[in-house]
């Protein structure tokens, strides 16, 4: 490198600065401005497009002169929306949030994920190990004891941190929340789609008048999904998101065939 040669400048992801910049507080522009360190163009710009996105929220701060303030939408919505939004123009963001991912579907989409994720919480697993040719035990006794175990084997209960490595308990309480909010994602919705659809076969057999009744008056207590579009009554709503879903998005996830599959044997093991 010769004496006076500039470095290349580093591009910076002037998105992905305002979400760091909000993550943890409400600013004003001139607050983003001065902590993202990006240029009054480039703020304008992507801030705009976030809002657009419904990714950055605004409120009025009652202050003289009333001021602006920008701050972040909940964490799970952000983690989908940046997804699903990617290469939107303004008129198909509008028609999006009007039409597609309404406020309503995306509450059933938290609330069904809530309760899946309980359930995966507090399911238990036998711990099934065979024993017989693996070593030789010479009193009788003990060899009945491990026969005892293997019949009635001890269960486990195994959870999601413990699978994904992560120690909630060591954690202050917004990381944690924070751990727990970035889980949500493109994959989860196509695990709770795929669950709707299930759920949705399990109606198809009766004629169209007595499904009308079921998904009115009906006790959904039991199901993951359809519990929360009956409490909300937006069946055509949900609907048409799941077919825009499985149209435009499932095709982008890679093994969804898996991920459904998995889906079915979750809710299999779940209602058995």
């Amino acid at each position: 490198m010769f004496i006076g040669d500039e470095m290349p400048r580093r591009k910076v992801d002037v998105g992905k600065a305002i979400r760091n910049a909000l993550s943890g507080n409400a600013m004003t522009w001139t607050g983003l401005l001065k902590e993202t360190k990006v240029s009054k163009g480039a703020l304008s710009k992507h801030l705009n497009s976030l809002i657009d996105r419904k990714v950055v929220l605004t409120r009025i701060r009652e202050t003289r002169p009333p001021q602006t303030v920008y701050y972040l939408a909940d964490q799970p919505f952000v983690n989908v929306v940046l997804f699903l939004t990617d290469g939107m123009t303004k008129e198909q963001m509008d028609d999006f949030f009007d039409n597609i991912l309404t406020g309503d579907v995306f509450e059933v989409l938290i609330e069904s994920y809530e309760k899946i994720l309980n359930l995966i919480q507090s399911k238990t697993f036998p711990l099934r190990i065979p024993i017989d040719n693996i070593f030789s035990i010479e009193k009788q006794e003990d060899l009945e004891k491990l026969h005892k175990i293997w019949e009635h084997p001890p269960h486990m209960n195994i959870t999601l941190p413990q699978i994904l490595n992560v120690d909630l308990d060591s954690m202050a309480e917004p990381e944690r929340e924070a751990w727990e909010s970035t889980i949500f994602s493109q994959i989860t919705v196509q695990f709770i789609l795929t669950i709707y659809r299930i759920e949705k076969l399990f109606l198809e057999p009766f004629p169209k008048e007595f499904r009308d009744k079921i998904q009115e008056k009906g006790d959904l207590g039991n199901t993951l999904v359809l519990e929360f579009i009956q409490k909300k009554n937006i069946w055509e709503e949900f609907d048409k998101f799941s077919e825009w879903w499985y149209k435009k998005i499932s095709p982008k996830i890679p093994s969804s065939d898996l991920l459904g599959m998995l889906a079915l044997r979750f809710y299999i093991e779940t209602h058995a």
